[in-house]
């Protein structure tokens, strides 16, 4: 009933200030402060089974506020207290059903940590705040936080554009804005004037908006002919040289947040905007173009050179052994099984981002288009309109050929079936790509799994995002990269994740296949506090006791959850009770499956790792 409601709503106003209160009292790790936040997610998770008319994300946003955003800032201030953080991350994990805001409130206790392995885990977070609610606002503006200049103004730029506005990104947008306008890079200057006047005036006359519109064209062709020919001048012979091999990439996220901008501003029924597009997108493919082939010669050259210098090596290597009679084998003969990858498949995978950035930016105008002819706009019925729209269409045409040259993706990339779908998954694609590596094969890898999964969504395959690509991806790469990415993909939201419960014998005797399983991002695992404190009792007569422990204290960031209380049968009623398959894994299956509850099973620890070789 209402009243219900109401009264619940006061419980958690009232026991949200009673733990800031304790906070200044007795501090962050004030056990009554823990046991009033439990009390709190219990209202918020009963208040959202029994009356839907309650806004959620409203709760949560108070108990954010007032019960633990006080206890991440002073956890911040002091190293020794970011184990509260964690805690307060695993605590808000515990909630049942996941929401977006969840999501983002755990991202920000990562942020806080600063730490490079805390950061990724933030950027993780915001991405899955993005997949459970596209139209929300905020998991884009913290992203932007954590990134400079452009690259955060194009995410604040995202965000202008959801349907679900968060008060604080308009402010941040002008500020970013500000600072580009004072950078001492001229491009940043340009770039920062344009994106102001795209979206900084409101124009009620027709015929103003088209002078203003015309006129910010211009200035942008001649901004982008401008970036072109310092392309060719600034070209050096050096192989080293970065600066010509990172113009494409400029031009295409300068060229991505102007359309945003033209987006924000509903000014996406200027033809001449649209003509922009399409110029700028063949600049941006033909500098591709010359971008592969420049990274196809600096490998031709490397090799070669390295052949010689192992030939010369090996000629005078001979000399000095004085033996002119031993049989003579080349660098190129000994390594031809090693040396398969030719420098032509490198320069796909280098550039193939690129080529998918400019498909988003193409099918956002080609949607944008037919949007506004299915609403009845006038404007779009003009012959012109449908002309740009066709040559926006053969953009698309040639970016999907340029992708069925990337090997892995020749029989996949077929023709372009569902705009909608494909725009909302190059959406996810370009807050994603900020997570790859760098050059060498862990940010190759991630490259091409992205690049797979775009160009298959594009081709309107058989099975979602939501799935795994494990005829791609290798099973054994356990790096960081790896664990986002199946994190993000393997999330089905329809299908609860198994729940596992830990023994402590089970750490001890058999941790390197749990460490291996640990990479599983659909499995929960739990460690209830009688175990913890079996391990922590013989921690100093046992080094596998302590390497349990610190394994422990390390997956605590991701999805294992130490219980504070009970023992075997309490962590399994608490597994049980989120509606998951739960199972114990165990070294004596015959004993413990004696006790187990309903709706359990217990598994031999061997056979559930064999399961997942």
């Amino acid at each position: 009933t209402p009243s219900f409601s109401l009264r619940q709503m006061e419980k958690v106003r009232k026991y949200g200030g009673a733990v800031s209160k304790l906070y200044k009292e007795e501090g962050v790790a004030s056990t009554k402060a823990a046991a009033y936040r439990a009390k709190i997610r219990e209202w918020i998770s009963s208040l959202s089974s029994s009356d839907q008319s309650i806004d959620r994300d409203e709760l949560l946003e108070c108990m954010w506020q007032l019960a633990y955003y006080p206890a991440a800032r002073s956890a911040q201030m002091d190293d020794h207290l970011r184990l509260v953080l964690s805690l307060l991350a695993g605590e808000l994990l515990l909630m049942t059903p996941p929401a977006c805001a969840i999501f983002v409130y755990v991202g920000d206790l990562h942020r806080y940590q600063e730490t490079p392995l805390s950061s990724r885990f933030a950027r993780l977070y915001y991405t899955r705040a993005m997949m459970e609610d596209p139209e929300a606002a905020r998991p884009l503006n913290q992203l932007s936080i954590m990134m400079d200049s452009l690259p955060a103004v194009r995410c604040l730029l995202q965000a202008a554009t959801c349907s679900k506005k968060f008060r604080v990104t308009e402010r941040n947008l002008e500020g970013r804005l500000v600072k580009m306008k004072h950078s001492p890079i001229p491009s940043l200057v340009r770039i920062a004037t344009l994106i102001e006047g795209a979206i900084g005036e409101k124009r009620a006359g027709e015929e103003q908006f088209t002078t203003a519109a015309k006129e910010w064209t211009e200035a942008l062709k001649e901004f982008a002919k401008e970036m072109r020919g310092e392309e060719r001048k600034d070209k050096s012979p050096s192989p080293t040289s970065n600066d010509s091999s990172q113009q494409p990439e400029d031009i295409l996220l300068q060229l991505h947040c102007l359309s945003l901008a033209a987006g924000v501003a509903h000014s996406s029924n200027s033809l001449a905007l649209i003509d922009l597009i399409h110029s700028s997108l063949l600049i941006v493919l033909e500098g591709v173009k010359e971008k592969e082939e420049e990274v196809i010669k600096i490998g031709s050259r490397r090799r070669r050179a390295s052949d010689s210098d192992e030939e010369q090596r090996v000629i005078s290597d001979r000399r000095r052994r004085g033996s002119d009679d031993d049989e003579d084998v080349l660098p190129g003969e000994k390594d031809a099984d090693q040396s398969d990858e030719s420098p032509a498949a490198g320069a796909a995978a280098t550039v193939s981002p690129l080529v998918l950035g400019g498909l988003s930016v193409a099918l956002e105008w080609i949607q944008r288009v037919d949007e506004g002819r299915t609403k009845g706009d006038a404007k779009y019925a003009q012959t012109k309109v449908m002309k740009e729209k066709m040559k926006l269409e053969q953009i698309v045409n040639l970016v999907l050929q340029r992708l069925n040259e990337v090997e892995g993706l020749r029989e996949r990339v077929d023709s372009l079936a569902d705009p909608t779908l494909a725009k909302k998954t190059l959406i996810q694609w370009r807050v994603v790509e900020r997570l790859r590596g760098g050059e060498g094969e862990e940010g190759r890898g991630i490259r091409e799994w992205m690049a797979y999964w775009t160009a298959r969504i594009i081709a309107n395959e058989e099975g979602s995002i939501h799935q795994s690509p494990t005829d791609f991806v290798p099973r054994n790469d356990h790096s960081i990269m790896r664990k986002m990415a199946e994190l993000q993909m393997k999330s089905n939201k329809s299908v609860r994740p198994m729940s596992v419960v830990l023994q402590a014998n089970v750490l001890e005797r058999r941790l390197g296949k749990i460490r291996s399983l640990a990479d599983r991002s659909h499995l929960i695992w739990y460690v209830p506090a009688s175990e913890l404190a079996h391990l922590d009792a013989t921690k100093s007569a046992s080094k596998a006791a302590r390497d349990a422990l610190r394994f422990i204290e390390t997956e605590q960031h991701t999805r294992l959850r130490v219980l504070p209380s009970g023992g075997i049968a309490e962590a399994l009623a608490r597994a049980t009770a989120e509606n998951a398959p739960v199972a114990l894994l165990s070294l004596d299956t015959a004993k413990d499956s004696s006790s187990l509850p309903p709706n359990t099973q217990c598994l031999h620890v061997d056979t559930f790792a064999h399961s997942y070789k």
